[in-house]
């Protein structure tokens, strides 16, 4: 066994001209001492082939998205849930860092969670419950951090907590403002209808009259051929 590394190390030396050995991916062809350069060539029967490593050449910085609502009503108790995803290349991510703070008008911070990763739905959720008190103008903010890339994505979005009496006086004004615009295009359409019928028994009262005054013809020009029969 000693023998034959020390003939492997002896074929080394004459094909290269030196005794620097190495195992890894690349090895030392040639050493120029007077033009001061050296040679380096790819060793091909290494154990790892050159695509081992191309997934750590481009980031993996995911896509985030977050469902926040723009009203919330202030109800206690209520149980408000915003779910966040993240994926990579179109499949779920989860290897990230993430936090949703909710800032006041002031720029106080008054809630701050870390969603947790819920394997089923494949998506961080923040889910926290409202003491009915927290009416106003707010700002929502989510920021994922990818643990691999570190390249920090911040979502923003600002969020109005309003009573359940001023939720529902607009619901019914935005219900009376979608009826109302139903109720003209109804009417619109009558009054197209209404036309369209008055045109066609106006037609249908001339065709009338048109018969009426062909069949009249008829029977006058029946009778006076009937007379100049009789005559002849």
């Amino acid at each position: 066994m000693r023998s034959a590394r020390w003939n492997a190390l002896d074929s080394w030396y004459t094909d290269h001209g030196h005794f620097f050995v190495s195992n890894g991916p690349f090895y030392l062809e040639s050493i120029d001492a007077t033009a001061k350069t050296i040679t380096v060539k790819a060793f091909r029967n290494y154990v790892y082939k050159a695509d081992r490593w191309d997934d750590l050449v481009t980031p993996k910085i995911p896509e985030i998205t977050a469902e926040i609502p723009s009203t919330i009503i202030a109800v206690p108790g209520l149980t408000v849930t915003i779910p966040i995803t993240s994926t990579l290349k179109g499949a779920p991510y989860s290897d990230v860092d993430v936090k949703f703070i909710l800032m006041d008008s002031e720029g106080n911070v008054v809630l701050e969670k870390t969603p947790t990763w819920d394997e089923t739905t494949h998506e961080f959720r923040v889910i926290f419950v409202l003491t009915g008190e927290e009416l106003g103008a707010y700002t929502a903010y989510v920021v994922a951090i990818p643990k691999e890339a570190a390249v920090p994505e911040v979502i923003s979005k600002s969020i109005t907590i309003v009573p359940l009496s001023v939720y529902v006086e607009d619901k019914i004004s935005a219900m009376n403002a979608t009826l109302s615009s139903q109720i003209a295009e109804l009417e619109s359409t009558v009054s197209d209808l209404e036309a369209q019928l008055a045109a066609a028994r106006a037609s249908a009262r001339n065709a009338m009259y048109a018969g009426v005054g062909v069949g009249v013809i008829g029977i006058v020009i029946a009778a006076v051929a009937i007379a100049l029969a009789k005559k002849s």
